[in-house]
């Protein structure tokens, strides 16, 4: 029997968690990770869809939101930096250690883009880099 992964922990944890408030709408784990999940495979990234966001909030796990707008690329020092959003979502899809939504922000008065995280510790870390890519930019990733 294989050890279950980050993604599969998480959907069972909120289905519990779903059942023990009542509110478990009958989610199979199945459904779950159809519904819950953009990138579906077992070692796919952690993005949510606005379905698991929706989860994730129901049983109340602590979220962060941050603007998500890509890095401007200096053209003097000549460094690669994400400049498309193809790649920025390649980049999170890679890198991000917690489970993380990209939509609008729940504050009706934000027009631009959010990232949504649901680890305080990444959060913590995002904050003390300024943004979203330059903490990215920090992570080395070992598959």
């Amino acid at each position: 029997m294989r050890k279950p992964n980050t993604k599969e922990i998480i959907t069972s944890g909120i289905i519990d968690q779903l059942v023990l408030m009542g509110s478990g709408g009958g989610w199979t784990y199945t459904q779950a990770m159809l519904k819950w999940w953009v990138n579906i495979q077992r070692d796919g990234g952690l993005r949510l869809t606005a379905v698991g966001d929706k989860m994730l909030r129901t049983v109340d796990v602590e979220h962060y939101s941050f603007p998500l707008d890509l890095p401007k690329v200096d053209s003097l020092s000549k460094t690669k930096e994400v400049t498309h959003w193809n790649g920025a979502l390649l980049e999170l899809d890679n890198k991000m250690p917690c489970p993380y939504y990209l939509g609008r922000s729940l504050d009706t008065n934000d027009k631009g883009p959010v990232i949504r995280l649901y680890d305080g510790k990444t959060a913590m870390l995002i904050e003390l880099y300024g943004d979203v890519f330059a903490y990215l930019k920090s992570i080395r990733v070992t598959k």
